[in-house]
């Protein structure tokens, strides 16, 4: 029996050393802690309780038909998608929620097309790992070539309906990354005594952390790689109990529940100011962790018939770290990106002559380049955003005529041709496809 296996049989404690791949030189060695056994259950928790099926099933029963009031939709299209909506909420709290464990945690896809839920980013590969503020973790992969790489700290879970800040973020870009691309921090309460790496101070509150990897050129740029480690406990996993895997099974319901009935009140509140065919700044700081300082949202709806078009147009700021324009539907999702041009980042999108950026929203395709499509729907979400730029331009907008629109545009505006755009979105599903998305 080794030393490992010894000491943890006859005192409850392990001792675990956290070997770090990267230049030796550069990144030093986390001396080794000591790890308490975990304590056993006491018989009270033992003796609760536990939900059967039916409970669960119960628990699920009626918040289909609370969401489908709560949507201000009409008709079976609307009904059917509502539902949908519902079990990709139910795929994302177990994924997010029922499936992870802060002490033995791993990143788990926060959004995506297929937990399109709060309105994605397209360029933004969404991770989310649940931890405990008072543990000890480490981080550690390759940076890749992505636009930036940005970890937030919570300390609440909004689809809970938890409250609590957000503790600040960090981009791997502020780490050490050496010259194979490797990276490796450590999140703690404090400093481990003698490690002199990247380290974080990790709030005692915090509770999830939320990964954005964001991309510009979908098609060529590389994804960073991360993984993470709680050291503070012994590697091998114990069966979790049965009250542990019902405590989070019934809260499923709630977390379905919450997160969709975010979207439509966000619905709600642009329709009630009447935020129709024009963009207004919006503070997402409180759910989404970025200060307004940081990345300026701007948001609004739009409302167009078949033959109409809305036209954004806004200057550019000189410096910017990440600018987008996106559409979503009447649901607080966003257009199907992969097979649709939805989306445009700022290397995706064209400036025109004088520098300014022009997009033009519309249910059919006005043979322009930058258009976003809006899938058919009538009526959706517009979602433009700065991110760390020296300015924050406020965008104008316009609804015209399709057959108008050319009169509104600058005269260097090239034709797209529909080949061109079927070209176009076929390179587009493959970027979108060749990006890590799990």
């Amino acid at each position: 029996m080794n030393l490992f296996a010894r000491s943890a049989v006859a005192f409850g404690w392990a001792f675990l050393a956290i070997p770090i791949a990267a230049e030796p030189s550069a990144t030093p060695m986390l001396p080794t802690p000591v790890l308490a056994a975990p304590a056993p259950s006491s018989p009270a928790s033992q003796q609760q309780p536990l939900p059967d099926w039916q409970t669960y099933v119960d628990n699920l029963r009626p918040i289909g038909d609370r969401l489908w009031q709560q949507s201000r939709l009409s008709g079976d299209q609307n009904r059917q998608q509502v539902y949908r909506l519902i079990f990709s909420a139910l795929a994302q709290g177990y994924l997010d929620y029922a499936a992870s464990d802060p002490a033995y945690p791993e990143f788990m896809p926060g959004y995506d097309v297929a937990l399109n839920l709060a309105a994605p980013n397209p360029d933004y590969r969404y991770k989310v790992a649940l931890i405990d503020g008072h543990g000890v973790y480490r981080l550690s992969g390759f940076r890749g070539t992505s636009r930036f790489v940005d970890v937030t700290m919570f300390g609440s879970l909004m689809s809970l309906g938890t409250t609590g800040p957000t503790f600040g973020k960090f981009a791997l870009d502020d780490l050490h990354i050496g010259k194979d691309g490797r990276y490796s921090v450590i999140l703690s309460t404090e400093r481990p005594n003698g490690y002199t790496g990247d380290w974080i101070r990790l709030e005692p509150g915090t509770i999830r952390l939320q990964v954005r990897h964001a991309s510009y050129d979908w098609n060529n740029e590389v994804d960073a790689r991360m993984a993470i480690d709680r050291l503070d406990k012994p590697a091998a996993r114990p069966r979790p109990s049965a009250a542990e895997v019902a405590e989070r099974l019934k809260k499923l319901s709630s977390w379905a529940e919450n997160t969709v009935a975010f979207g439509f009140r966000n619905l709600d509140y642009l329709r009630e100011r009447k935020i129709i065919n024009r963009l207004e700044i919006h503070d997402y700081s409180g759910v989404g962790g970025y200060s307004p300082a940081i990345q300026t949202y701007y948001e609004g709806l739009y409302d167009l018939a078949e033959d109409e078009a809305l036209v954004i147009e806004t200057a550019v700021p000189k410096t910017c770290r990440y600018r987008s324009v996106l559409v979503g539907d009447n649901m607080y999702g966003t257009i199907d990106w992969i097979n649709n041009q939805s989306s445009l980042n700022g290397f995706q999108s064209r400036l025109d002559e004088d520098g300014k950026l022009r997009v033009v929203i519309a249910r059919r395709d006005p043979g322009v380049p930058n258009w976003l499509d809006t899938g058919g729907y009538e009526t959706g979400l517009i979602q433009l955003r700065w991110n760390e730029c020296d300015s924050q331009p406020v965008p104008a907008t316009r609804k015209v005529k399709l057959s108008d629109l050319r009169s509104v545009l600058p005269r260097s505006t090239p034709v797209v041709s529909a080949a061109e755009r079927d070209a176009a979105l076929r390179l587009r599903r493959e970027g979108a496809q060749l990006r890590s998305r799990w």
